[in-house]
């Protein structure tokens, strides 16, 4: 029998119910994240927030934004980078509140900085297959806010490395939390950071190693 490998239990839970997959023949094994990530930086002083994605419907950047809109009302010296290009962007400029910047497309080391810098990072998207911007940011030390679904709900440990909402509403509300208590956010930064430092690329390549070795046995 075939043996399927993906990242995380909830995408491992659609490909049975959606696809009909034997639970059997599907393996866990989740992303790598590597050590240029993991080095010292320091926060700015004011609140900040990044979202990492490409400019296109399904990441729901228009949600995000509209998410900060109401953060800023609590927060009003939150600021945002937005990281990405795509075909949305001049709309999503257009629809952008103050305290938000666009930076395009950046390179990893100025990616890294940005992560350490911030507060945290927000991801409203509903089709992420594990969410590796999270993963990213939490080697940084950076909590995560993200919409409780798809891959998310495998990257973030809900109240432990991050904060899930259901809705845009407890998206802001997991904004502000974090914005506003220092000590749960370095809490927050340091747990998922700690969860970080197990997903290692040479743990993920011995996993799929191990699988080959069964499924040939």
């Amino acid at each position: 029998k075939t043996q399927l490998a993906t990242l995380g239990e909830t995408s491992r839970a659609e490909l049975v119910s959606a696809c009909g997959f034997a639970p059997e023949n599907i393996h866990v094994v989740p992303p790598g994240i590597g050590g240029s990530y993991f080095r010292a930086g320091s926060r700015t002083s004011a609140p900040s927030l990044v979202i990492v994605a490409r400019l296109v419907a399904a990441k729901q950047v228009d949600i995000a934004l509209d998410v900060i809109r109401s953060a800023r009302m609590i927060v009003p010296t939150l600021m945002v980078t937005v990281v990405g290009s795509g075909p949305d962007r001049e709309k999503l400029e257009r629809q952008a509140p103050d305290g938000v910047s666009f930076a395009g497309r950046l390179s990893d080391e100025d990616l890294v900085e940005l992560y350490r810098r911030s507060w945290m990072v927000l991801s409203a998207s509903n089709s992420e297959g594990w969410g590796m911007t999270i993963t990213e940011a939490a080697a940084c030390g950076t909590p995560a806010v993200a919409l409780a679904s798809g891959g998310h709900l495998d990257a973030i440990v809900d109240g432990v490395t991050g904060l899930l909402g259901s809705n845009a509403l407890e998206l802001v509300s997991a904004v502000v939390a974090i914005a506003s208590d220092a000590d749960y956010r370095d809490r927050l930064g340091r747990a998922a950071e700690e969860r970080s430092g197990a997903l290692t690329w040479d743990r993920t390549a011995q996993s799929l190693v191990d699988l080959l070795r069964r499924s040939q046995q």
